[in-house]
């Protein structure tokens, strides 16, 4: 069974990163959007992609304007592989850009597209 395949290209409705800095995320292009600032915030993913396809996606160590990543057939195992990782800052969508889950450097879960009313329904729990 492959868990993930790696992908380069993500799909085209991601805003397009406006600095080559390393500083830069891809988060700060985001106009429409809900965030939580909470370091494990980042565990709450899988409540929203569940079994659906899912890109992970993360800047290209030497080339910030890029993406690489993993395109997972089965979202539910994202989350047992950001487990085994140090924290870091990544990207989550579909092949439809539906939506973006961002969990920043600063650890900040931002959320846009249908994933907005979900992360603000879950902080009000």
């Amino acid at each position: 069974m492959i868990i993930a395949r790696r992908s380069t290209s993500p799909p085209s409705r991601f805003p397009a990163p406006r600095s080559s800095s390393p500083s830069y995320g891809l988060w700060r292009a985001l106009t429409d959007f809900t965030y939580a600032d909470n370091p494990f915030a980042w565990a709450w993913v899988g409540e929203f992609v569940g079994k659906a396809p899912v890109y992970l996606l993360f800047n290209d160590i030497g080339d910030h304007d890029r993406f690489r990543g993993f395109e997972f057939e089965d979202g539910s195992q994202v989350v047992p592989v950001l487990e085994k990782c140090d924290i870091f800052e990544f990207y989550l969508t579909n092949e439809t850009a539906d939506y973006l889950i961002c969990f920043s450097h600063q650890e900040i879960l931002y959320a846009a597209g249908t994933a907005k009313p979900w992360l603000q329904a879950k902080q009000l729990r």
